[in-house]
């Protein structure tokens, strides 16, 4: 099974051939095998597909969520946090503020950690590319922020 790497290096070396051809003997260029240059952005498909499909990112979300409260419960710390001039409403938006932020700030580890995986790998994202790229990180954290909703 190819890596989206593999995949983005066949796909650039594809694009690389068609740019070096020539015209064939009827006076056409030949365009080769690949006519548009690839989307570093198809490298980001991977991290979708790993939190749609292995429903690991959602665990992780119901996992934040559930704890968010649960944990304080059987420990029995939720009493002495009640017990003080705090509003139940303050606590639980707290606990889930948290959460959220949480979620954002491993959803953003993980784009970052791939865009320097990009730049090593000498692979630059153009201007037109990064708002899709904040689209899908976007979207990342709205899925997991629901995951984490529903559980809460």
């Amino acid at each position: 099974m190819c890596s989206e790497f593999d995949i983005y290096n066949m796909e650039l070396a594809d694009y690389s051939i068609s740019g070096s051809t020539a015209m064939d003997e009827d006076g056409n260029i030949n365009t080769g095998l690949a006519e548009y240059r690839p989307a570093p952005i198809n490298l980001f498909g991977g991290i979708m597909r790993g939190l749609a499909s292995s429903v690991f990112g959602a665990l992780i979300a119901i996992a934040i969520g559930f704890d968010a409260i649960t944990k304080e419960r059987e420990s029995g710390s939720i009493k002495s946090l009640f017990s003080h001039p705090v509003y139940r409403d303050e606590v639980i938006n707290g606990k889930a503020i948290g959460g959220i932020l949480a979620l954002a700030l491993a959803v953003t580890t993980v784009f970052v950690i791939t865009v320097a995986i990009l730049l090593i790998n000498s692979i630059v994202p153009g201007l037109d590319e990064w708002p899709g790229i904040f689209l899908l990180w976007f979207v990342s954290v709205l899925f997991l922020v629901s995951c984490f909703a529903m559980q809460s």
